[in-house]
């Protein structure tokens, strides 16, 4: 018996903190305390809606532009990360050698150390090795790369 009182003490304990948090939350989007009725069974239902979820439910969610921001977010934060490791290497070890084998992110982060300026003023060189078995367009690209940094 005694078990079945602190369960049911522990039951209205819950309700009041539900209650309270139905209020908070109705709160902060902008619903007074006053738009909650009791009704029957069931804790708290809002009679009224808020201007502003009125208005936000109004606006239209633009997906694509939302995606764009996003992934324009996302390559400034990995640049920035990107040169940041670059600086603290340059910066911190004498006479840094970065290897390029001609693929996409070799290239890259040779063109992140262009725009630091490690590579005009010789704090760091970039090595490729020539194999004897590089096809023509990749060593005409390998010149285009030397030509351009």
């Amino acid at each position: 018996k005694n078990q079945h009182l602190f369960s049911n003490a522990f039951f209205l304990q819950k309700k009041t903190k539900m209650k309270g948090f139905a209020i908070a939350i109705a709160a902060l989007c902008g619903a007074t305390a006053s738009a909650f009725v009791q009704n029957g069974a069931r804790a708290f239902v809002p009679v009224t809606r808020s201007p502003n979820a009125l208005s936000m439910a109004e606006e239209v969610f633009d997906q694509e532009a939302f995606i764009a921001e996003s992934k324009e977010m996302r390559l400034k934060h990995l640049e920035e990360q990107a040169m940041f490791a670059l600086k603290i290497a340059c910066e911190n070890y004498g006479n840094a050698v970065f290897p390029n084998a001609l693929i996409a992110g070799d290239c890259v982060i040779t063109h992140l150390l262009h725009r630091l300026g490690y590579l005009n003023d010789g704090k760091c060189k970039v090595m490729v090795v020539d194999t004897f078995h590089l096809f023509p367009e990749t060593m005409e690209f390998l010149r285009e790369i030397e030509e351009f940094y």
